[in-house]
C-alpha cells in the first residue's frame, strides 16, 4: 500500500487539547458523561463482556496500565513506529471506550482492538481507513469508533462500511467540529451505514463547535474529557472525537447486554431506527441539527433488556408427554387424564379516554458533584470521604473557601401525550424522590460557594 496517497481524511478540525496529568484530578467528576448519561445503569447488567470493540485512529499505546485489555493492534500507515500512538489521539479515544479504569472508560469489561489508519500527523487516505475496517470485522469486532472526517465521501471506504454493516457491525463515526452552519455532518458519519454522533457540553447543549446536519444519529459527551495518553499520563480534550468513542463504548454495553440476555442483535439501520425512538430529546424539541434525536439514554434502552415472560405451555400435552415417559412415578398411559385449568377470562376493552398533546419544560436533576479541601499544610482531601473539614494527614482546619457549585439542573423540552380524564389529573407530577432532589440541587445553587468554609455546606443535610 502506497503511502503516496492522498490523505483526504484527518482528525476533526478545532480539535481541543486541554491540560495533562500524571494522576487523574482527586476530585470531580473525571468524565461528567458517566452520571449524566447513567452509564452505571448498563453496567448493572454487563459491563461489556463478550465484545470485541475497535477504534480507527492513530494507533494505542498498548503499554499504558489502564489499557491491558487491548488485545491486538496494526498499523496501516507505513508509520515508522508501527501501530504506536505518536499523536495521543488514538489513545485517548481508546481510553474512552474501554480503560479499565470505570472513571474513564465506558466498557470497561470489553476487549480493545486498534487500526492505525491515521498517520502520526493524524491524516490517512480511504484505502487505508477501509483495509482497517475490514481487519477489524476478520478480527472480530462488533463495534467499530471513528473519529475521523473529510468533507468527501471516499467509495473505498463506503464500500467497506457496507460490507460490516451487512455482518451486523455497528460502525460509530464523528459528525465534525465545524460549527452550527454546516451544510452536513462529515464523511463517513453521513453514510448511511454507520451512527453519526454530535458532541454535547456538561449542561446537555451542543457544543458550540459541533456541526450540524441532518445525518445526526445520536450525541454523547465531547467537552472537557479525561482519558489516556500515551506514556501513562492522562489528557483532557474536547471535539466530536470525544464523544464518539462514548458513544461506541455505550453501545458496546448494550450489545453485551442484549447478548447475555439471549435478544437479536438489531443491524446498524434498526440502531438508527431504535435511537430515534429511544433517546432523551435535548436542544429543540424533535429531531433537531444540532443533536440529531437527543442523546443516547441507557435509563431507556435497558428497557429493551427486560424479557418477555415466557409462553403458556399446554398443560394436557406436557403432563401426557410426562405420563407416557413414567416419570415422576406417573403410570405410563399414553392417554393420561389431566385437568385443565380455568379458561383464561378475555381482557374487557380498554377504556377509551381522549389523549391531547403538550410540549412541556421538563427539569432533571443530578445530584452535584464533589468537591475537595486543602489544610494550612497543603494536603488535599475529598469532602465526601472526609466531611469534618479537617485533615485526616496532619489535624490542620481547611484554608480556603471551595469553588461556586455548578448546576445541576437540566431543562429540556419534551412532548407529552395527556389524557383528559379528571382521574388522572396528577399525571406526571413529580415523585417525592424528584422533590427530595429538587430541594437538594436547590439548595446548591443558592448558595454563591459550597459554604463549607462557614460550616454550611450545603452537601450534608
Amino acid at each position: 500500500m502506497s503511502q503516496d496517497q492522498e490523505p483526504i481524511f484527518s482528525l476533526p478540525p478545532d480539535l481541543v487539547r486541554g491540560p495533562e496529568a500524571d494522576l487523574l484530578p482527586l476530585a470531580g467528576e473525571v468524565n461528567w458523561g458517566m452520571a449524566s448519561f447513567a452509564v452505571d445503569r448498563l453496567r448493572e447488567i454487563t459491563k461489556g463482556e463478550g465484545v470485541i470493540v475497535a477504534g480507527i485512529d492513530t494507533g494505542v499505546d498498548r503499554s499504558h496500565p489502564l489499557l491491558t485489555n487491548v488485545i491486538d493492534a496494526k498499523d496501516f500507515t507505513g508509520s515508522p513506529i508501527g501501530a504506536a500512538d505518536r499523536n495521543q489521539h488514538g489513545t485517548h479515544i481508546s481510553g474512552t471506550i474501554a480503560a479499565t479504569d470505570p472513571r474513564i472508560g465506558v466498557a470497561i469489561g470489553a476487549k480493545l482492538i486498534h487500526g492505525k489508519a491515521l498517520s502520526d500527523s493524524g491524516s490517512g487516505s480511504g484505502a487505508w481507513i477501509a483495509a482497517a475496517i475490514r481487519w477489524a470485522v476478520g478480527r472480530g469486532a462488533e463495534v467499530i469508533s471513528m473519529s475521523l472526517g473529510s468533507a468527501s465521501p471516499d467509495q473505498a471506504i463506503i464500500a467497506a462500511m457496507k460490507e460490516a454493516a451487512e455482518k451486523g457491525v455497528w460502525i460509530v463515526a464523528a459528525a465534525g467540529n465545524s460549527g452550527p452552519n454546516t451544510p452536513d455532518v462529515d464523511w463517513p458519519g453521513r453514510s448511511e451505514h454507520c451512527l453519526s454522533v454530535a458532541a454535547l457540553d456538561s449542561s446537555l447543549n451542543p457544543a458550540s463547535f459541533s456541526s450540524a446536519g441532518a445525518k445526526i444519529d445520536t450525541s454523547g459527551p465531547g467537552v472537557g474529557i479525561w482519558s489516556t495518553k500515551p506514556g501513562g499520563g492522562y489528557q483532557q480534550m474536547s471535539g466530536t472525537s470525544m464523544a464518539t468513542p462514548f458513544i461506541a463504548g455505550l453501545l458496546t454495553l448494550y450489545r453485551s447486554a442484549l447478548k447475555l440476555r439471549g435478544f437479536s442483535i438489531p443491524d446498524v439501520y434498526q440502531m438508527r431506527t431504535l435511537l430515534t425512538q429511544r433517546s432523551t430529546d435535548t436542544y429543540q424539541s424533535g429531531r433537531d441539527r444540532r443533536t440529531g434525536p437527543g442523546w443516547l439514554n441507557p435509563l431507556l434502552m435497558s428497557v429493551n433488556l427486560t424479557p418477555d415472560p415466557p409462553p403458556v405451555v399446554d398443560r394436557r400435552g406436557f403432563m401426557g408427554a410426562v405420563a407416557a415417559m413414567g416419570l415422576l412415578g406417573v403410570p405410563m398411559v399414553a392417554n393420561a387424564e389431566v385437568a385443565d385449568p380455568p379458561p383464561v377470562l378475555a381482557d374487557p376493552p380498554p377504556v377509551q379516554r381522549r389523549m391531547r398533546t403538550e410540549i412541556r419544560t421538563v427539569t432533571s436533576y443530578r445530584r452535584p458533584i464533589g468537591h475537595t479541601h486543602t489544610c494550612a499544610m497543603g494536603h488535599t482531601w475529598d469532602h465526601h470521604a472526609n466531611p469534618t473539614h479537617v485533615c485526616r494527614q496532619c489535624g490542620r482546619p481547611q484554608n480556603v473557601i471551595d469553588q461556586p457549585s455548578r448546576m445541576v439542573a437540566v431543562v429540556t423540552r419534551q412532548e407529552f401525550a395527556v389524557p383528559d380524564a379528571p382521574e388522572l389529573a396528577d399525571y406526571a407530577r413529580p415523585t417525592q424522590q424528584q422533590a427530595v432532589i429538587h430541594e437538594d440541587v436547590q439548595r446548591v445553587i443558592r448558595s454563591t460557594t459550597s459554604g463549607c468554609a462557614t460550616g454550611n455546606c450545603p452537601y450534608v443535610r
